[in-house]
């Protein structure tokens, strides 16, 4: 399997790479420093509408500050916010392979097409999050409401085509 390396280690970011993590998948965060040192010390402990929970400790989180991070990544998915998508895409043009697979799993119109321009060598998808995440405390995310993770290309990733899509999890 390869490796995953979630960009932006907010809600999102933490929520669907500690469900990765917690299924088992060879993930690594890209984050700041603060977030980094609660991931480090507390682990991710998610919870989902439905009462079910997981906890991925400490010591499986991979977390750094460095865009060098992803230069191992199969896959990166990006969940930064929208303002910092031009930094970011300037960042992974630097450091990722070209056959990393890139994911843009933000809010906003448009980032997928600054993550291409910035990365004419790699795959590039948009994401759809369709659900709600909160973080209830430092490394603490809820889901709170039924959804799914879902990524196609630009002609299919619409509303109205999301039956087609492939699902990333559940």
């Amino acid at each position: 399997m390869a490796k995953i390396c979630i960009y932006g280690a907010g809600s999102i970011g933490c929520y669907i790479g500690g469900r990765l993590l917690a299924g088992g998948s060879d993930v690594s965060f890209v984050g700041r420093a603060r977030v980094g040192d609660q991931l480090r010390s507390r682990g991710i402990t998610l919870s989902h509408y439905d009462e079910r929970r997981w906890h991925v400790a400490p010591e499986r989180i991979d977390v750094s500050t460095e865009a060098s991070t992803v230069a191992s990544a199969g896959l990166v998915l990006v969940t930064v916010k929208s303002a910092a998508t031009p930094t970011v895409a300037a960042e992974l043009a630097n450091v990722l392979r070209p056959d990393t697979v890139v994911v843009s799993f933000q809010n906003g119109v448009g980032n997928a097409d600054v993550l291409r321009a910035a990365l004419p060598r790699n795959t590039v998808l948009e994401g759809m999050v369709r659900s709600m995440s909160s973080s209830l405390a430092p490394a603490r995310i809820t889901r709170v409401h039924r959804a799914s993770w879902r990524s196609g290309n630009r002609r299919r990733c619409s509303p109205s085509s999301m039956s087609s899509e492939k699902r990333i999890y559940r």
